[in-house]
């Protein structure tokens, strides 16, 4: 049944007629371009690469040797730029700018001599301005001690913690003993820095330097400036503690020499008996002495110690004291009250005055009528 309702079908379109080959290709004849399309080779791997108030687009050279040109379009096509492209370049580089601030999606199209076009490619890339600058944050600096040892100065510098994004190094810029602009540049993971050649005079400034990712330009943060230290502090490499009056016992956590060696968490423990308790220390050299600093311990009293004395007397002189100390010689620099409950005090010495030999005595005690324990003596000198 079904064969012979084929060979009907069949036999009808004999009798009507099929369309002809002839008429057939006359229907598409007017779709069908001569020599077919031709399309140049397209942008291979674009990338774009951001920059302030502009971008970089860059992308893979392909193999067709017919591309002699390129255009780039953004907002959506109605502005562009056409560029020649040099035979055998590996690489097709073009900055674009001015750019407004923002997020873009560029199309990349390639053409060859007889103006064909190829197949257009979309990169997208971020372009940075005023708004990003703005929002940059300056890396802060915890602190800066002067130090001195003979005529040498060295200024430490200690940062706070920065984990900013894209941030790359600090750039403090000063100047050096030459008289000269010199610029150190800080990686951001370095935490203390030292510098021994700026004149110790007036300011020093600094900021923070960004490069984000791929980034065809360097951002910085404005300038801040910092005050230098009018106080130096003494290296205490030359110091020797010449005389003391008591300590607990000879054990190393509580000897004398613990309250000079530079080390803030460890201590000097007095003996149990009345005060005062003295120390006698020989600086190295003749300094002019403008303040003193007393530290409290903190070694297995993590609140800190307060059997720290709250009353000391500080003396000087220029020559070498007898052995034993009969208090015979020394000019007495001052009378200071200290608090028992702060981790680091500094004293500023109303009257400087010059010597080489310092004693200190803990006149009053804190929390104990007997005990005296501290861990660090500072001293702090005027340049000459």
């Amino acid at each position: 049944m079904n064969n012979k309702k084929i060979l009907l079908s069949i036999l009808i379109g004999i009798i009507l007629g099929f369309p002809s080959c002839k008429e057939q290709d006359k229907i598409y004849e007017k779709y069908v371009v001569p020599n077919g399309l031709t399309y140049p080779g397209k942008a291979l791997n674009p990338v774009a690469h951001p920059g302030n108030e502009c971008v970089e687009i860059r992308w893979q050279n392909n193999t067709d040797p017919k591309v002699v040109k390129a255009s780039i379009s953004w907002n959506n096509d109605t502005e562009s730029v056409e560029f020649n492209i040099e035979p055998g370049a590996d690489v097709i580089r073009r900055i674009i700018k001015p750019l407004v601030e923002n997020t873009y999606s560029f199309m990349i199209r390639t053409y060859d001599v007889d103006n064909n076009v190829s197949v257009p490619v979309e990169v997208i890339g971020t372009v940075y301005g005023k708004n990003y600058v703005n929002s940059l944050l300056n890396r802060n600096i915890l602190s800066l001690i002067a130090e001195i040892s003979g005529k040498e100065i060295a200024y430490a510098v200690t940062w706070g913690k920065f984990d900013a994004a894209n941030a790359k190094y600090s750039e403090i810029t000063y100047i050096d003993s030459n008289g000269k602009n010199a610029i150190l540049k800080v990686p951001i993971a370095e935490s203390n820095t030292v510098i021994s050649d700026m004149i110790p005079d007036g300011k020093f400034k600094f900021r923070t330097v960004y490069v984000p990712e791929m980034s065809i330009d360097t951002f910085y943060t404005d300038y801040k400036e910092y005050e230098l230290p009018t106080k130096f502090y003494l290296n205490k490499s030359g110091w020797i503690l010449e005389q003391f009056s008591d300590q607990v016992n000879t054990a190393a956590a509580n000897v004398a020499s613990n309250a000079i060696d530079g080390n803030v968490n460890n201590r000097w423990h007095s003996a149990n008996t009345p005060y005062p308790h003295w120390l006698i220390i020989d600086l190295g050299e003749e300094v002019v002495v403008s303040h003193f600093g007393i530290w409290q311990s903190i070694v297995d009293v993590p609140a800190g110690d307060q059997r720290i004395c709250s009353q000391f007397e500080l003396y000087i002189r220029s020559d070498k004291p007898t052995i034993p100390d009969n208090n015979i010689g020394w000019t007495k620099i001052e009378t200071f009250d200290c608090a028992i409950d702060i981790r680091e005090q500094v004293f500023k010495i109303e009257y400087p005055v010059k010597g080489r030999y310092l004693k200190f005595v803990g006149t009053k005690g804190g929390s104990n009528a007997n005990y005296l324990v501290l861990a660090e003596l500072d001293v702090y000198v005027e340049l000459e």
